[in-house]
């Protein structure tokens, strides 16, 4: 039996459509998340204890957002690295476009405003580590389960 990730999806074909869609969902992820600090108060990125909260939100929704992106490259056929990298660089992309020339999309201002990108930014961090470790340890217990054959 194989697994997602052992899965041949290296081919060229499935690696060109991966970029685009992953890329498309880190654009609408981000977007979500400008709202979402839109909504949120001033507070939670300049008082220090409540700002490292949201740090750790980040970081602890950094695995979920992992297997969503993997879920839509599996009911894409597209590769799940190629996606998840497409969908950091979409998100990132977007919040660095949107801090920098469209800043009232996210509500906030001055301190808050660079405490919301340090969020953000902090989130992306946990998204990569967390996809190279869940991809790590995924490939090689695939790569386990084959050599023990």
């Amino acid at each position: 039996m194989t697994t997602f990730l052992e899965e041949d999806v290296n081919t060229p074909e499935r690696a060109a459509s991966s970029y685009p869609i992953g890329f498309c969902f880190g654009v609408l992820v981000a977007l979500g998340f400008a709202v979402v600090i839109h909504l949120l108060p001033p507070d939670l990125f300049v008082t220090s204890a409540l700002l490292a909260g949201m740090f750790a939100v980040g970081a602890v929704l950094a695995p979920p957002t992992v297997l969503v992106v993997w879920a839509i490259a599996r009911w894409r056929s597209t590769d799940p690295t190629i996606t998840l990298l497409a969908a950091g660089t979409g998100a990132i992309t977007f919040d660095g476009l949107g801090i920098g020339f469209f800043p009232a999309l996210y509500g906030q201002t001055g301190a808050a405003l660079a405490g919301a990108a340090a969020m953000l930014l902090f989130a992306f961090a946990t998204l990569a580590m967390a996809g190279f470790v869940m991809t790590t340890r995924t490939d090689t217990a695939v790569r386990g389960q084959v050599n023990s054959r």
